[in-house]
C-alpha cells in the first residue's frame, strides 16, 4: 500500500511539473518574490553591515527560502520521472527479448545463435526437427558436428568472413542425425552483443534444388530432341521454346522469344487462329497442322499437339511441333504422280483397295480393287464394288483397321498400320497395310499378305528352340524354363528335380547301322520319355546321345527316382527302327533342388555327376546325387 501510494504521488507531481509548465513558473517566480521581500524586510531590521556581508546574507536567505519550494516543485519530480522512464525501458527491454525469443520458437525457419568459435548457444524447435537432434543434443555441438560440405577449417574462413563484413547469405549442405544429407540456404549476422555473437536463420531447400536439378534435366531433354516445343500464353507470346524451336526455323533464340505466334504463322494460318483457340480451350486439346514462316523465307509444314494447361494460375499452351516437310513433299509427289499410280495400279504386287468414306466418315464403299488384292482377298472386284468394307471384310473392326481409316479420312495423315492377324469366317492371314487419303477425298489401303513371312519367322523362331531331329526343347529353351521353374519353387518353397540321361550302347548303332539310324533312334527315344513324363514337365536333347528331364514339381526325393525307374524301364525295351530291332539303356543322374543345388549350374553339374555315377556302375542304371560318392 504505501509503495503503490509513493507511486500515485510522484505521478501526480510529475504531472504537475510536467503537464503544468505555465503554473510552475508562477509558483516559482511567487516564491523568489515573497522570498525577496522577506530578505528584504529582514535586513531592514538587521544591524547595518558591509555590502558584501549584506549581499552574502541576502543570497543565503534567498537560497534557504527558495531551496525546498525548487526541491518539491521541479527537481524531485525530475528525478522520479527519469527513473520510471528506466524502469518502463527496462521493462520494454525485456518485453522485446522475450516477444523476440517467442518469434524464433514459433519459427518455420530454423534458427541458431552461436559464439565465435562456432559452438551452437541458442536453436529453436525448427531447427532441431529439421536436423533430427533434441535441443541438448545440439547445445553440446558446434557448427561442423553438422556442416556436410565444409571442413572445420572452411567454417573457421566462413565465421571470420562474417565478422568482418557483419553478414552472410548463403547456401550449404548439413547433415541429419539420421545421415540425411539437407540442402540449407543460410542467413547470417555478427552482433557484438554479450562478447560476440552469431545469429542464423536456415531454410531446409532440398525440394528447391532437387526441382532445380530436375528442371534442368528436363531443359536438357527438350533440347535434345527434334520436335519443337512451345509454350505460350492464349495471346500468342512465347514463355518458352527448345532449341530445335529457332534452330529448325533460322532465328536466334532472343530473337524468336520476343516475337509472337502471329509473326511466325503465315497468314492464313493465322485466320484459323481464334477458331483453334476456341476449340483448345473447349476441347483442353488438340491436334492439328499449321506452316510456319522461317527467317529465310521459305515455309515449314508442320503437325501441332497442343494442350491447355495451368500455369501460375493463368491458362497457358503447350504444343509440340513436327516439321512435316518430307511428309508433305510426299504426299505432294504422291498427288502429282496420281495420274500415273492408275497405270501401275494394276500391276503392283501388293493389293490396293479405293473406298468412298460415308458423309460422316464412319463406314467406307469399296470403288476400286485391283488385281493384287482379288488375289490376296480371294474375292472379285464386282463382287465388292459399291459395297461396305465391314459387309465384305467383318474382321476389320475388331483389329483396328476400320479406326485408322476414320483417322486418316478425317486428318488427311497418312498412316502406316502394323501387321496385324486378320480373320473372318472367309479368310485369314497376317496383313500389314498403308492407308492414305487421295486428293479425291477416298481412303486408299495399301496391303500386303505376309503370311508366309510371319510363319517364316515363327518358324525361325522354334527352329531357335526346339531340337529338328527329335522337336524336343533344345538347351536354350530348356535352360530358359528350369530358370522359371527355380524361381517358382524358390517363391514357393517348393521341390523340382533334374534328371540327366546318357544312352547306354548308342555308338555302336551309329558305326554298324549308321548315322540315318541313329537319327531315327534318337527321334523314338525321344517319343519314349515324353509318354513317361507329364505334360508339366519338360524333355530336351542337350545333343548327341544326352537327354535331360526337368520334374518342375515333386514331393520328395523318392518321386523323381520313380520317374528315372520309369524312363530307364522304358528306355531297356527293344525299337524297332528301319527294319532293324535295336537295344539300348540308359544311365540315368538325378538331382533335386533345394537339396543337390539352389541355382541351374549347381543342379546340372551334380545331375551330370551322378549321371556318370550311375554309367561307372555298369549302365542301366539311376543314381540320385551324392555328395559323398562324388569323387570331385
Amino acid at each position: 500500500m504505501p509503495e503503490r501510494q509513493k507511486k500515485d504521488d510522484t505521478a501526480s507531481v510529475e504531472s504537475y511539473a510536467s503537464t503544468q509548465p505555465k503554473r510552475l513558473f508562477a509558483t516559482i517566480a511567487l516564491t523568489v518574490f515573497a522570498a525577496e521581500a522577506f530578505v528584504m524586510l529582514l535586513l531592514h531590521y538587521l544591524p547595518q553591515q558591509t555590502f558584501w556581508i549584506d549581499a552574502l546574507l541576502d543570497a543565503s536567505l534567498l537560497v534557504a527560502l527558495i531551496s525546498p519550494v525548487l526541491y518539491f516543485s521541479l527537481f524531485k519530480p525530475l528525478v522520479a520521472h527519469n527513473r520510471e522512464r528506466r524502469k518502463i525501458e527496462e521493462t520494454l527491454r525485456r518485453n522485446e527479448e522475450e516477444q523476440f525469443k517467442i518469434m524464433i520458437r514459433a519459427s518455420l525457419d530454423g534458427f541458431w545463435a552461436t559464439d565465435l568459435r562456432g559452438r551452437f548457444l541458442e536453436v529453436n524447435d525448427a531447427y532441431c526437427a529439421l536436423m533430427g537432434y533434441s535441443r541438448d543434443e545440439l547445445l553440446r555441438m558446434d557448427v561442423t558436428g553438422v556442416e556436410s560440405v565444409e571442413t572445420p577449417e572452411a567454417t573457421a574462413r566462413h565465421i571470420d568472413k562474417v565478422l568482418d563484413t557483419g553478414g552472410d547469405r548463403f547456401e550449404t549442405r548439413q547433415r541429419r542425425k539420421d545421415g540425411r544429407i539437407l540442402d540449407m540456404e543460410v542467413s547470417a549476422n555478427y552482433s557484438a552483443l554479450d562478447g560476440g555473437r552469431i545469429y542464423a536463420f536456415l531454410r531446409d531447400i532440398t525440394d528447391r534444388k532437387r526441382a532445380e536439378e530436375e528442371l534442368k534435366l528436363s531443359a536438357q531433354i527438350l533440347n535434345n530432341i527434334s520436335d519443337t516445343v512451345f509454350l505460350l500464353d492464349l495471346d500468342g507470346n512465347f514463355i518458352y521454346l527448345n532449341k530445335a524451336a529457332w534452330t529448325t526455323r533460322g532465328y536466334a533464340q532472343e530473337e524468336m522469344m520476343g516475337m509472337n505466334l502471329h509473326e511466325l504463322n503465315t497468314p492464313e494460318q493465322n485466320t484459323q487462329y481464334a477458331q483453334r483457340l476456341k476449340a483448345l480451350t473447349d476441347a483442353g486439346q488438340g491436334f492439328f497442322e499449321s506452316a510456319h514462316r522461317c527467317k529465310n523465307g521459305s515455309t515449314m509444314p508442320v503437325e501441332v499437339s497442343a494442350r491447355v494447361i495451368d500455369s501460375g494460375g493463368r491458362k497457358v499452351l503447350l504444343s509440340v511441333i513436327r516439321d512435316i516437310t518430307e511428309r508433305k513433299h510426299t504426299q505432294e509427289q504422291l498427288r502429282e504422280s496420281e495420274s500415273r499410280l492408275k497405270n501401275l495400279f494394276e500391276n503392283l504386287s501388293s493389293g490396293v483397295a479405293v473406298y468412298r468414306a460415308s458423309p460422316d466418315g464412319q463406314d467406307f464403299f469399296f470403288s476400286d480393287f485391283n488385281l493384287a488384292a482379288e488375289r490376296i482377298d480371294q474375292v472379285r472386284r464386282e463382287q465388292l464394288i459399291g459395297k461396305s468394307v465391314v459387309t465384305v471384310f467383318p474382321g476389320i473392326t475388331a483389329i483396328g483397321l476400320l479406326d485408322a481409316f476414320r483417322r486418316v479420312w478425317t486428318s488427311g495423315v497418312a498412316e502406316h498400320f502394323p501387321v496385324a492377324f486378320y480373320q473372318d469366317a472367309r479368310i485369314a492371314g497376317w496383313r500389314e497395310n498403308y492407308v492414305y487419303k487421295l486428293p479425291s477425298g477416298e481412303i486408299a489401303a495399301i496391303y500386303n499378305d505376309v503370311t508366309k513371312e510371319k510363319q517364316a519367322e515363327e518358324q525361325m523362331q522354334h527352329q531357335a528352340h526346339y531340337d529338328a531331329l527329335t522337336g524336343l526343347p533344345n538347351r536354350t529353351l530348356f535352360s530358359d524354363r528350369l530358370q522359371q521353374a527355380l524361381a517358382t519353387a524358390k517363391r514357393c518353397e517348393a521341390h523340382l528335380a533334374l534328371l540327366f540321361l546318357d544312352l547306354d550302347k548308342f555308338k555302336p548303332v551309329n558305326d554298324t547301322l549308321g548315322h540315318a539310324v541313329g537319327d531315327l533312334l534318337l527321334a523314338e527315344v525321344g517319343k519314349r520319355l515324353l509318354a513317361c513324363v507329364r505334360e508339366s514337365d519338360t524333355v530336351s536333347r542337350l545333343g548327341g546321345d544326352e537327354f535331360v528331364v526337368l520334374l518342375p514339381t515333386i514331393e520328395a526325393e523318392q518321386d523323381a527316382m520313380l520317374v528315372a525307374e520309369k524312363i530307364r524301364d522304358a528306355l531297356s525295351q527293344p525299337f524297332e527302327v528301319a527294319d532293324h530291332r535295336i537295344g539300348i539303356s540308359a544311365s540315368i543322374g538325378v538331382a533335386v533342388y533345394p537339396q543337390h543345388g539352389d541355382d541351374e549350374r549347381t543342379l546340372t553339374k551334380n545331375a551330370d555327376a551322378a549321371m556318370y555315377i550311375a554309367k561307372d556302375a555298369g549302365h542301366n542304371n539311376a543314381r540320385m546325387y551324392q555328395p559323398d560318392l562324388i569323387g570331385w
